[in-house]
Order: C-alpha cells, then structure tokens, then sequence
C-alpha cells in the first residue's frame, strides 16, 4: 500500500517526533521516577489508547470537525484545560506529607492509566495534529485513504508509546533512591502540579490553524 520511499520518510519522521521533548516526556518521567516504572508506562499506555482514538477519528471525520468547527474546538480544548487545571491546582494545594515517591499524590495505578488516557484525549491538539500530519503520506491511488491514515497513525503511536515505555523503564528505578527524601516530597508535588497546569495551559491557549 505504501512504496518504500514513503515509509523511510514516514519511519524518520515519526522517530524525531517521539523523541523530541515535550510536556507528556515530563509528566510520563514524573510517574515513573514518583511511583516506579510500572507507573510510567501505565501513564503511556494510557496516552498511547487516546492517540489511538485520535487516529480513528482522524481518519472518519471528528479531527475534520474540529478544524472547521470554532465552537467544536473550544468545547474540547476548555474541557481538557479546565481537567488539567483542576489536577494540577490539587496537587499543588496537597499537604507535602501526603505525597511520597511511592504514592505520588495518591493515585492508583488505575487512576495513572484513566488520567493520561483523559488528558491525551481531550487535547484538540493532538486531533489537529493528525489531521495535518498524516495526510501528507496518504495516497488514494493506493486504496482507502481511512484506512491509511489509521495505518499510518498506528505506526506512529507504537513508535511513539515503545520510546515512552523505555524512558519509564529507565527511570522508575530512581523512585527507591528517592524514597523517603523529604526534599523530594515538596519537589515530586510541584513538579507534578506544574507538569499538569502547564499541560492545561498549553491546551487552553492553542488555537485553530
């Protein structure tokens, strides 16, 4: 379906993208090294299921929307700011003895996974993102271009969760250096509030392109 000038290009691409730094490295860094590596790579999978429906909707139509709908775009951007606001304003207004390298803020592993899945899914960016990005190598002359396009977004979001999988790999492990570091607390709150007020932000002062 694709030649093979066009998946070296696409391949290339889709690793600098990944690697390249960026708000969800810190936050998928943050869990692991506040609550081990198992930690971070619940956070990427979960953010790897929410690109995952970004590419699906990509491809049949909702990313579409967003672009020509001003008042669709504002209703997810605001409620994934407003939800990245309030999670970063809780844990900058949490008592530091109740946050511990092992808790981290008290979430539970289902908690990690559901919060990046709602935070990567509720970012308009993202949906923008792909609907700019993956055209750019779909061919119609070479079947569905739906098809494609969630062929081609696939590729890009397992690149994409195997690179956060290795950096929560490699990190998680400073989680029992860290134990009971009381500097740490303070320092694992923060980092946390301001990873995901920045997140919001970031997401509230997007715009349509």
């Amino acid at each position: 379906m694709f030649d093979t000038a066009t998946i070296i290009v696409f391949l290339s691409s889709c690793l600098l993208i990944s690697v390249s730094p960026g708000p969800f490295t810190v936050y998928v860094l943050s869990r692991s090294i506040g609550q081990g590596a198992r930690s971070g790579m619940l956070a990427s999978l979960g953010g790897a299921l929410a690109t995952l429906v970004h590419t699906v909707a990509a491809a049949f139509g909702l990313a579409a929307l967003l672009m020509s709908s001003a008042l669709a775009f504002d209703l997810v951007k605001y409620a994934g700011a407003a939800y990245l606001l309030y999670l970063g304003v809780r844990s900058l207004r949490s008592k530091t003895e109740a946050i511990s390298v092992t808790t981290s803020a008290s979430l539970t592993m289902d908690q990690v996974f559901y919060q990046s899945f709602v935070t990567g899914l509720l970012n308009p960016k993202v949906a923008l993102f792909f609907l700019s990005y993956l055209p750019q190598f779909v061919n119609p002359k070479q079947g569905s271009a739906a098809v494609q396009i969630i062929m081609l977004g696939s590729l890009l979001n397992l690149i994409g969760t195997l690179w956060f999988i290795v950096l929560a790999a490699g990190s998680g492990w400073l989680g029992d250096w860290l134990k009971g570091n009381p500097r740490y607390l303070a320092f694992q709150k923060w980092l946390t509030g301001l990873t995901l007020v920045t997140l919001g932000v970031n997401a509230a002062l997007s715009k349509r392109e």
